[in-house]
């Protein structure tokens, strides 16, 4: 049996952001009381800028865009990511120095690599007050798999647990059944003859399944709760990286009852969403501004330095830059066209980023040479 315990504590509240930067300039604003230091560095690898012990501890940045929900086994956008990365916590987080614990303070794996068990930490709770379970992942996997939920990313999930893609695939059927029902309603009261007979559908066009299949629940699927504070979990096969994945905003825990009596506005707003990471959303002013604050409930607050994260919304590239170079925040990104007049200095900081852009087949080796295998891996 591998074991892992927690040996570290983040060190900076930059830790935990993914900022989604390719390039770009890290500097003091003029209105922030921050110092350069080797303190902090986030998960990119980028040295970037962070507050010195002060009176106020605060962080001024910028989004490209609006987010569009904060909804964690929904989203699949690259800012709502960002801010769940600081205001949520998975079982493990990952920064520049590897995979370290988060709510589960300690995990072991079999010897075939096949069944994983997480020991929470008993100290982690919700904004509300309420104890972080593994109840409450293994709720949050539930739903990121159903297909009722579609959720983009249900693969996440159903890729590597063992049964889960068994659970989607009848929670599957149970969605195309009930769409099928509802065209079949539709195309009878669109088609009805005078003496009031319908002409037998095509169910095919309706997409009914062939034959029913036999159902599958939740409890069939490889994520046991052994008690509140225990998660095993069985995969399909081992999966070396299946670890680091935890950390993506699907697998991230739900507060099952507080979903429930939110469930039409939840994540839309600060108040529809519970927190157990590092920060709370304490405003959301749509397509200006989001502000963070820190969390005191978050189980390991005492190492979080920074008291305050704002992120205005700036959609434009050349205002931004004017807004960095006014002081008014504290980094920005880079076009490609505004890079060779900054490379040289200073503050311009590169480092990769986990993210893919396109593809480049070579058409003359096969099987690229070949045009539907080129149109069948862009489907």
């Amino acid at each position: 049996m591998n074991k892992m315990k927690r040996t570290n504590k983040w060190l900076s509240a930059l830790l935990v952001l993914v900022l989604a930067l390719a390039v770009g300039l890290a500097g003091c604003g003029g209105n922030q009381n921050t110092q350069p230091s080797d303190q902090g560095q986030n998960n990119t690898g980028d040295q970037g800028q962070t507050a010195t012990p002060a009176d106020v501890q605060e962080l001024h940045l910028m989004l490209s865009d609006e987010p569009p929900a904060l909804d964690a086994q929904i989203t699949t956008d690259q800012l709502s990511i960002l801010l769940l990365g600081a205001v949520q916590e998975g079982l493990v987080r990952v920064n520049q120095d590897g995979i370290q614990p988060g709510i589960a303070e300690k995990w072991d794996v079999s010897q075939d690599g096949l069944k994983y068990t997480f020991h929470l930490n008993k100290n982690a709770k919700w904004s509300n007050g309420d104890p972080v379970t593994a109840q409450d992942f293994s709720d949050a996997w539930e739903r990121a798999a159903n297909a009722e939920n579609a959720s983009q990313y249900a693969s996440m999930i159903t890729d590597y647990i063992k049964g889960a893609k068994e659970y989607y695939d009848y929670t599957n059927y149970l969605v195309l059944k009930k769409q099928y029902e509802t065209d079949k309603a539709t195309y009878e009261e669109n088609n009805k003859q005078e003496d009031g007979t319908v002409p037998t559908p095509d169910v095919v066009a309706f997409g009914k399944p062939v034959k029913d299949p036999q159902p599958v629940t939740w409890d069939q699927v490889g994520v046991k709760v052994v008690d509140p504070n225990t998660l095993e979990v069985e995969l399909i096969q081992a999966v070396p990286y299946w670890l680091e994945l935890t950390s993506f905003p699907t697998y991230l825990p739900i507060n099952k009852k507080f979903y429930e009596a939110n469930k039409d506005k939840y994540a839309t707003e600060p108040q529809y969403l519970l927190y157990n990471g590092p920060f709370v959303l304490q405003e959301w002013l749509h397509d200006q501004k989001v502000t963070l604050t820190k969390n005191p409930t978050y189980w390991d607050a005492n190492t979080v330095k920074l008291e305050k994260i704002t992120f205005d919304i700036v959609k434009d590239s050349n205002t931004a830059l004017n807004l960095y170079e006014a002081g008014d925040v504290d980094r920005t990104g880079l076009t490609r066209e505004q890079v060779p007049q900054y490379k040289d200095d200073p503050n311009f900081k590169t480092f990769p980023e986990m993210a893919h852009f396109y593809f480049v087949f070579n058409t003359k080796v096969k099987p690229f040479d070949n045009v539907k295998v080129r149109k069948a891996i862009s489907l």
